[in-house]
């Protein structure tokens, strides 16, 4: 069944939002111009909080912004992450003098993000600690903690570490509260029915009526049981003895209960569901601190809930306590049920930047440069000059364009179904701003392409590519020409870092599988002596045998690992993607050379 949206262009939806929302409240908020950014005008000298997330799992993270709450969050297009210099520039524009905590899901996308912009923000002088919020238990063995993703839980922890950092506390103290606190809180969640597809208004995955499933992601990643629909105190007995024994809690512990109702669930059905999980918990001999329901994080247009207990701690149970006032969190003071014992833009990346033809809207004309018509240092079989690097890269641009359908049918198999559209967001904006850059070094223009992606594909996608353009040309000579011992060494340090940043490797069933055999490729070229062209065709064959590869491994990352075997057979978006930037290379030299 679809279900009707009222949307103008699916791509504008998060910039019409952010717009209404700040029209909406003048006084208490304003957007950093250029980015999707939003800031709490009411500036403090203090910690600042700074938060992130791709939209669709409203009011996170917009909604968290406001007075015991965050300073600012920056946000992503819808299920993407958001991009590091939309980060680094909200961590810029706050208060930023005693420091900046980060927040986040522990997700791919943003743990990536943010832990590139902490490097980043460390070389401007600016302090900042991160934390991952990791609460749902049905994602990874209790004994994994840091693999668990962040749901619903993080609310408490962003209203936590905003009351600590109100009180005047410092970075050190406000994370280790946040930190502790992070490592006390515990949810699971159950799906009654499906979420939809933003920009088509179709079910996100099946789940035919009369089933549930508990711990089903946002994106429908399997969860850990599907059944028959129960009762609504069936259903809670079932939640409340999930997170009993995942706590190991005790009779006389003191827990805060939180139950968030996804959006198609009404009012009338989360208190009844609050009703038999109080009484549950009473039955066990557990005092309940607070209670609280409220949709906080939902998923688009599904029914079920979530529910997520807290075990209470000295340490921060005043901050706790305090209230948290947005148009979209609203929570006064804790009341106890037992007795408790601006505007503007600045550079990213400085000298790289985009020029004005990057501005430009609309679907870009990719440029297409003969070899003959290109400038620079004269080459032969063995190299390529800037010029002739730079229309390379205008040819890859324009067929991962191309294959962008090819990437979203690839990725709704087993991943979120937004890889080839964020591949083709990021090679748009740099088939649009590379035919007006001017490089001085060949290398340059793979720095180029590499900060284009960054800035614009968001998502894990987003740092992941970007790192196999820009991390190979760090602490590197730069050179008019390059050859295929250039392309080894640039791609071979570009693996490194993207194992590195990704935890990633060989038979995870990721990127990594192809862009390692093309690096050996590369190599095995450097070493004949080769030309580039027999050199890319052994990389495009490496990254083909990667991709092939894929189908027979399970995935270890990402929504395709819910998957397990079903996911054999499967090939990878996104070592298909690495294939298709080899293969375009080597066609432009086949072409051109």
């Amino acid at each position: 069944m679809k279900m009707n949206r009222l949307l103008n262009n699916p791509e504008q939806v998060v910039d019409e939002m952010l717009a209404g929302y700040i029209a909406s409240y003048p006084d208490r908020f304003c957007k950093l111009d250029g980015y999707h950014v939003l800031l709490n005008k009411n500036e403090k000298d203090k910690v600042s909080i700074v938060i992130g997330a791709g939209g669709g799992n409203e009011p996170w993270p917009i909604g968290y912004v406001g007075e015991g709450l965050a300073d600012a969050c920056s946000l992503g297009n819808v299920f993407a992450a958001p991009t590091a210099k939309s980060i680094l520039n909200a961590i810029r524009y706050v208060p930023n003098e005693k420091g900046v905590l980060c927040i986040a899901t522990n997700h791919a996308g943003d743990v990536l993000n943010f832990e590139l912009v902490a490097g980043l923000a460390e070389m401007e002088g600016i302090h900042t600690r991160q934390i991952y919020v990791s609460d749902d238990i049905t994602s990874a063995e209790k004994t994994q903690r840091e693999e668990r993703r962040g749901i619903a839980g993080v609310s408490l922890i962003v209203k936590i570490a905003a009351a600590a950092s109100e009180a005047g506390l410092s970075l050190e103290e406000v994370y280790e509260i946040a930190s502790m606190a992070n490592k006390n809180i515990y949810t699971v969640s159950v799906t009654t029915s499906p979420a939809y597809i933003l920009e088509t208004g179709q079910p996100a995955y099946e789940l035919p009526d009369g089933e549930m499933e508990y711990g089903m992601g946002f994106n429908g990643e399997k969860g850990i049981e599907r059944t028959a629909l129960s009762t609504a105190d069936e259903v809670m007995e079932r939640m409340v003895q999930m997170l009993w024994e995942d706590m190991n809690l005790e009779p006389g512990e003191e827990i805060a209960v939180f139950l968030n109702p996804y959006k198609a669930t009404t009012v009338l059905e989360s208190y009844t569901l609050m009703r038999k999980c109080l009484e549950l918990l009473e039955e066990k001999g557990i005092k309940v601190y607070d209670s609280y329901v409220d949709s906080l994080f939902p998923t688009q247009g599904a029914g079920g809930f979530s529910l997520t207990f807290l075990r209470m701690d000295e340490a921060y149970r005043r901050y706790y306590d305090q209230p948290a006032d947005s148009p979209l969190f609203k929570k006064g003071k804790a009341v106890h049920k037992t007795e408790a014992g601006r505007t503007g833009t600045k550079s990213f990346y400085g000298s790289t930047k985009r020029p004005d033809a990057a501005e430009a809207e609309g679907k870009p004309a990719v440029q297409r440069r003969e070899n003959q018509n290109v400038e620079g240092q004269k080459t032969d079989s063995h190299t390529l000059n800037r010029e002739e690097l730079k229309s390379m890269m205008l040819y890859v641009a324009e067929k991962i364009v191309e294959n962008e359908p090819y990437l979203t049918e690839i990725d709704l198999k087993i991943g979120d179904g937004d890889h080839g559209t964020g591949m083709k967001r990021g090679f748009c904006e740099v088939a649009k701003a590379l035919p007006g850059f001017e490089p001085v070094f060949a290398e340059d223009v793979l720095q180029f392409v590499g900060t284009t992606l960054l800035d614009t594909m968001g998502g894990a996608s987003g740092v992941l590519f970007g790192t196999v353009f820009l991390s190979g040309l760090t602490r590197r000579e730069h050179h008019e020409a390059v050859g295929i011992t250039d392309f080894y060494e640039i791609f071979s340090q570009a693996l490194e870092a993207l194992k590195q940043r990704g935890r990633a490797r060989v038979g995870d069933k990721t990127m990594v599988d192809a862009l390692e055999p093309a690096v050996n490729g590369l190599k095995a070229a450097a070493e004949a002596g080769d030309t580039m062209k027999e050199g890319l065709r052994k990389a495009e064959q490496g990254a083909r045998d990667g991709v092939e590869y894929t189908k027979t491994v399970k995935a270890r990352f990402g929504r395709a690992r819910y998957f397990g075997e079903k996911a054999i057979g499967l090939q990878d978006a996104g070592a298909t993607s690495v294939w298709i930037i080899f293969r375009s290379m080597h066609e432009w030299i086949c072409e051109n050379k």
